[in-house]
Formats: C-alpha cells, structure tokens, sequence
C-alpha cells in the first residue's frame, strides 16, 4: 500500500514497510476511520472486492457519513479497479501537469474525478522528499478538496460532498474523450 508518497506497514504484514499487506486491513481501517467520525477517508490503494468490501464502503458512507475518495488504478485501463469502482466511492483518477490523463492513469465511465498525479513531490520514511506518480498521489488531493468542500458546507452529507465536487470539477473529457472531469 502507498499512501501519497509514505509507504505503510499494515498490522499483520511481517516483511516490513514495503507497502505490502492484506487487503482486508485496508477496509478495516475505512470502518475504524468512518466509526471514529471522519468525514472524508482516503484510499490510495487497491486490490480485490466483492460484497464485504462494498458493505464496508455503504457501512462509511451511509450510515456514518464518511466520505471515502479511492485512487483509480495505475494501469491505463478503462477497467473498473477496487475500492474505486464501489458505490458511493469518489473515484479519482491522475493528471499530468498538462491537466491531461497521465499515461499510467487508468480511466473511464467509473471515474469520477481527476487531479494531479505525476511528478507530486512528497515525504519520505526517512524525513526526506521525492517524487512520485500514480493515482495514489491525486487521490490525498481530491480528498483534500473534499474537506475543503465539508468545512465550507457542514450540513452537506457524504454524498453531496462527493457530488458537489465532481460537479464543480472542470470537464477535461473536450481535450481528452472517455476520462473524466
């Protein structure tokens, strides 16, 4: 798992910081995160889905009203990839400094929004910086604008979070056809 830029051990992941681990963990963490009142929860990873994993997600934002933003994959294809291609989850795919889909970016109808994702320069494990690219680095800063978007509408629920987002993104799809706003 990576995390924009930090790479993070998971509790039952013996071989180190190596961004490794099981998927399940990362779900848990999206109920801890949503039971403790988070109002927007980031995802910069994937895997493997299925209903667990979509309850999980409808358990946050439903009944919780988290707000989970999920980066989209990083292998340019239009095929839906997890936790992204959930339900209620803000789909975030990258661009590149451009505003045009970054060549990894994986893309498509289950893509909600784009943001920054090549070259974002970020911290290190060991107090230093790099860059990085991936979907894993525009999802922290579509969560972000998210955030922004609560504290500025606090009666807004998850949902209209998200939307009030997506809506008010630019549309990129007239430069680039089938990506996203």
């Amino acid at each position: 798992m990576q995390n924009n830029g930090m790479k993070c051990a998971v509790d039952n992941d013996t071989r180190g910081a190596e961004g490794t681990g099981y998927i399940i963990t990362g779900y848990e963490g999206i109920k801890y995160a949503a039971d403790k009142g988070c109002a927007v929860i980031n995802c910069s990873w994937g895997g493997g889905g299925g209903q667990f994993e979509q309850d999980v997600i409808t358990y946050a934002t439903i009944n919780k009203n988290s707000l989970v933003v999920c980066a989209a994959g990083n292998n340019s294809s239009s095929g839906t990839f997890y936790p992204a291609g959930y339900k209620y989850v803000l789909s975030v795919a990258s661009t590149n400094s451009s505003d045009i889909k970054s060549s990894f970016s994986n893309y498509g109808s289950s893509i909600d929004v784009c943001a920054p994702g090549s070259s974002i320069y970020s911290t290190l494990w060991n107090n230093s910086y790099a860059s990085f690219d991936g979907t894993s680095m525009a999802s922290p800063i579509a969560a972000g604008t998210c955030a922004i978007v609560k504290s500025q509408f606090p009666s807004y629920n998850a949902l209209q979070v998200g939307e009030k987002v997506r809506v008010t993104s630019d549309n990129i799809d007239g430069i680039q056809s089938d990506f996203c706003r």
